[in-house]
């Protein structure tokens, strides 16, 4: 059971939280909403308790950006893990590079061994042909490539 008045401030701090876009706003309402189903019970105005909530939830926040600030995390860089936007992005191309019909399987066999790391002199040597006719090649299956990129992103 909740009361009138604690469901109309969980009414009205989702609707506030719908319309808010920015990422503070998303996690004071959250945190307000929060307080106030932990108390179904309370009887003050819905007005009050949404105030009420939004203030305490301020409150905590800011206390994190306090601690936040106040931590050193120099030392943490070294150790970190890289970011995941580019990890996704790289895994999604390779995704794509294997599924695409856009581009021949010799050009998708250079273009994932350049992927994992290989250079035009690797691959002209295990090809047992020239480096420029590589690099050529490799030019060729890029363009071949953005092509197919671009075709298969316009869908």
């Amino acid at each position: 059971m909740i009361a009138i008045e604690a469901q109309s401030a969980v009414r009205a701090l989702y609707t506030k939280c719908a319309a808010t876009p920015q990422d503070y706003w998303q996690q004071r309402c959250e945190r307000a909403l929060d307080e106030c189903l932990r108390n179904p019970l309370r009887a003050t105005p819905w007005m009050h308790q949404v105030r009420n909530a939004l203030a305490n939830a301020k409150k905590v926040l800011d206390q994190r950006d306090e601690i936040i600030q106040a931590v050193p995390f120099d030392d943490v860089a070294d150790t970190y893990a890289p970011t995941f936007t580019d990890a996704f992005a790289a895994i999604d191309i390779m995704l794509w590079l294997e599924r695409t019909n856009g581009i021949t399987a010799p050009e998708r066999a250079i273009l994932q061994d350049l992927a994992a790391g290989e250079d035009a002199e690797s691959l002209a040597d295990r090809a047992n042909v020239p480096v420029t006719s590589m690099r050529q090649k490799i030019s060729r299956a890029r363009s071949s490539a953005r092509r197919a990129w671009t075709t298969d992103m316009a869908v």
